[in-house]
């Protein structure tokens, strides 16, 4: 059956054939094919490999300033 997905109207005369929904690379990105524990985020080498990491620490989200404009 391979990798791909058939999808037929009522008539089954015509079909579209689209990629799987379950591929582990989606524009360029490596997913892991396994989940990550409870607390892991997804991390990327900068390559496109996506890993589940553990992130040390918390801290504070930094900004900038908002500012409310008059329309």
């Amino acid at each position: 059956m391979g990798s791909n997905l058939k999808l037929y109207k009522d008539d089954v005369s015509d079909n579209i054939l689209a990629k799987s929904l379950f591929s582990d690379k989606i524009n360029n990105l490596s997913f892991p094919t396994a989940d990550g524990t409870a607390g892991q985020v997804l991390t990327t080498d900068g390559a496109g490999a996506l890993t589940f990491q553990t992130v040390a620490g918390t801290g504070d989200v930094v900004g900038p300033a908002v500012s409310v404009l008059d329309t």
